[in-house]
């Protein structure tokens, strides 16, 4: 759904656009290129 390139605030707004979720940049911990970004 999103790569680990695709900048954090665009995340957060695609992720409140699409689900209607606040969510802010320390909910979402990025991982080695082998895993996706995950929402904690």
């Amino acid at each position: 759904m999103f790569k680990e390139s695709d900048d954090v605030n665009f995340v957060c707004a695609m992720l409140k656009k699409q689900l209607g979720l606040t969510v802010s940049q320390q909910d979402i911990k990025l991982f080695d290129k082998s895993e996706s970004p995950r929402i904690i």
